[in-house]
């Protein structure tokens, strides 16, 4: 029985706002764990880890929070400008 050739992975799409739960605010390490917050009501949630792996996964994750915030924020201005520029049209028979 020879090697097969194995199927190409299957292209993952990523669309950033499904990962808004986990990236709206950053973790702390609090009693030994990974602490974060809901987004829905701002409750507290713990993630138990290798003491090893608790800073660095703090250190990723809140890199990857801080560019969410930054999209989120970029998006809301980009959002605010568009309907700006509408109206803005909309309204040049008036000007």
């Amino acid at each position: 029985m020879g090697l097969e050739k194995l199927p190409p992975a299957p292209k993952s799409e990523l669309n950033i706002d499904e990962l808004g739960p986990i990236l709206w605010s950053k973790w702390l390490e609090v009693g030994g764990q990974l602490k974060g917050r809901w987004a829905e009501d701002n409750s507290a949630y713990f993630i138990s880890c290798p003491e090893q792996l608790r800073s660095l996964i703090i250190k990723m994750k809140n890199i990857l929070a801080d560019k969410y915030i930054a999209y989120k924020e970029a998006k809301k201005n980009l959002e605010e400008k568009k309907s700006f520029l509408k109206n803005l049209l909309d309204n040049d028979s008036e000007l």
